[in-house]
């Protein structure tokens, strides 16, 4: 169940970073090309956290249900 909250918990730290790299274009305190390739990291790691959060929510309901 904490692993599962943790997870949860990176998958919107990622998504506040993503907010804070757009006011940070936006306000020209980043280059664009900077913030497209720190964007395209953590969009490639907010998609392996969402399904490890995803495998480890039903691993946990499998668990539950036994």
């Amino acid at each position: 169940v904490e692993f599962v909250a943790k997870l949860g918990v990176v998958v919107e730290e990622i998504d506040e970073s993503f907010y804070w790299l757009d006011v940070l274009a936006r306000a020209r305190l980043l280059p664009a090309s900077e913030a497209d390739a720190v964007r395209a990291e953590a969009s490639e790691l907010r998609a392996i956290f969402a399904k490890s959060l995803g495998t480890a929510r039903l691993n946990l309901k499998m668990t539950k249900s036994k």
